[in-house]
């Protein structure tokens, strides 16, 4: 709304002009934003483009450039060169500090059980149950999974007769038995928290064999 206000005070209030085809772009964009609050950075990034024309437009108009002295330049000019000094440094000053760290958050992303995943198991007879979470990181990684974080491939809204992501969220809430779910996607190994609610039970089933664990994840053979 601050955006949507800010550029009708500027068409009304000044006699700059927007292009029709910056005038698409913008109300494009804004329908976007509010189908889906996610494209809000498209908004952001690719809407400035015409504010910055139309901010331009106004500057050359209004203000006479030729009556700022040579002052006034040079000091715009340090202020710009100290800045620039500060935001490269700042810059530098935060990559030493994540130089050493881990790029993919082993807590959260199977790093290891992947590898382990990739140098142990047929990947092509596996039908693999996954966490939602980290099922980009699996396809990344060239390993299928049940799951991923593209959820709209998984509703019967966009994918018509595919109802995984109410299958997987049903399991998660505890509202059906993973066995059930097993059964339909005829699954034979899964990988998940070790945390979560499926190892709570899947640990103290006869048919799950462990055969992979460490400190955040664990990876079973369901034998059926």
């Amino acid at each position: 709304m601050i955006y949507t206000i800010f550029i009708i005070a500027f068409l009304i209030f000044t006699d700059s002009k927007l292009k029709l085809s910056d005038g698409f772009l913008i109300l494009g964009l804004y329908i976007m934003t509010i189908l889906s609050r996610r494209q809000i950075y498209l908004l952001i990034f690719l809407a400035s483009i015409p504010v910055v024309k139309l901010i331009n437009d106004f500057i050359i108009k209004n203000v006479e450039i030729d009556k700022i002295n040579t002052t006034e330049n040079k000091f715009y000019n340090i202020l710009f060169g100290i800045l620039a000094i500060c935001v490269l440094g700042i810059s530098i000053y935060n990559y030493i500090l994540k130089f050493d760290k881990e790029y993919i958050n082993s807590e959260y992303y199977p790093v290891k059980a992947s590898k382990w995943i990739k140098d142990n198991l047929d990947l092509e007879n596996m039908r693999l149950y996954n966490d939602y979470n980290f099922g980009s990181y699996l396809l990344w990684q060239g390993i299928p999974v049940f799951i991923d974080s593209r959820c709209d491939l998984y509703t019967p809204e966009f994918n018509k007769g595919v109802v995984v992501f109410d299958d997987y969220m049903e399991v998660k809430n505890g509202k059906r038995n993973y066995k059930e779910l097993f059964e339909k996607y005829n699954i034979n190994y899964a990988i998940i928290y070790k945390t979560s609610i499926e190892n709570t039970y899947l640990k103290d089933d006869e048919k799950a064999i462990n055969l992979y664990e460490d400190e955040y994840f664990v990876i079973y053979k369901y034998d059926k």
